[in-house]
């Protein structure tokens, strides 16, 4: 339940050219079939599985992907930023901690169950599956008119229908009462792939956050000095509000590898992506994610 009160290309003489940056987007499309994928001049190849958003995991798990299209509003051009859900319960790397989430959304990682604040438990929870602090970050910045400030806001959705592919609760709510553009980031993925470094171009997924953000980004630079400041906070686990919980999960300690610009959506410079230019900037082995 929801309710509560009031290819993706870019041009140059023909030539691709991969953008960097922050961009202000709308949701235009969740989990589409192939005949939308035609629609907007992207032609999937023979046995593509893009449309293939049921699956399992390697522990015969349910998985279920959600791919969300945005369309960025200055350019019209169309980007995806997927979320994965699999069904089990959510534990931190070390095992050490579990996710609990609660029916506005909000996830919280502790030892034990009756370590979770009082402002937590003052609405249902349970458990969360892996994959749901992600997809709900996204969720609440999307559909950001909802008045969580008061009662019977309910931001809940019914797993059981996403893990067998109806994923009517969410794609209803394109264009909704709620709904509102999502600041997100493109970044510029580095792989090593059949023996050479390839690029790519994806949006990061762990970073999100409502659309009034935006003049952040748009009327302010943030400087490595900047940076390293704010993975100092996080380090003291200090409290982060607002774009800076935004940048923390972009650029912090825990942040994308990939390599970002808090800058808003630009064209790639590949002069720029030297690697150990961020602190979190690497190389990966593994291939695209899409």
């Amino acid at each position: 339940m929801i309710s509560g009160e009031k290819r993706i290309v870019s041009s140059e003489e023909g030539k691709f050219v991969k953008k960097v940056g922050i961009m202000l987007a709308d949701v235009v499309a969740i989990n589409p079939d192939s005949q939308w994928y035609s629609e907007n001049g992207m032609e999937l190849k023979e046995g593509s599985k893009a449309t293939e958003y049921l699956s399992k995991s390697e522990d015969g798990n349910r998985t279920v992907r959600l791919d969300f299209w945005v369309r960025e509003q200055k350019s019209n051009q169309l980007y995806k930023v997927g979320y994965y859900l699999e069904d089990t319960i959510a534990l931190t790397q070390a095992g050490d901690k579990t996710y609990f989430i609660n029916n506005q959304g909000n996830s919280s990682c502790v030892a034990s169950e009756s370590d979770l604040k009082d402002w937590f438990k003052k609405y249902d929870y349970r458990k969360a599956k892996k994959g749901e602090k992600e997809l709900y970050n996204f969720l609440r910045a999307w559909l950001s008119e909802i008045d969580f400030r008061k009662d019977g806001a309910v931001l809940e959705l019914d797993l059981e229908k996403l893990f067998k592919g109806n994923y009517k609760a969410i794609s209803e709510q394109i264009g909704g009462e709620y709904a509102m553009p999502v600041v997100l980031p493109v970044t510029i993925k580095t792989v090593q792939k059949d023996g050479d470094v390839k690029e790519y171009q994806e949006v990061y997924n762990k970073a999100v956050t409502p659309h009034y953000n935006m003049k952040y980004f748009e009327n302010k630079t943030y400087s490595e000095e900047y940076l390293d400041k704010l993975r100092d906070r996080e380090a003291k686990k200090e409290k982060i509000k607002g774009h800076e919980e935004f940048i923390k999960n972009l650029a912090g300690n825990y942040g994308t590898k990939n390599f970002f610009s808090l800058k808003p959506l630009h064209d790639y410079d590949p002069s720029e992506n030297i690697v150990g230019k961020h602190e979190n900037v690497g190389v990966s082995k593994d291939g695209s994610d899409y």
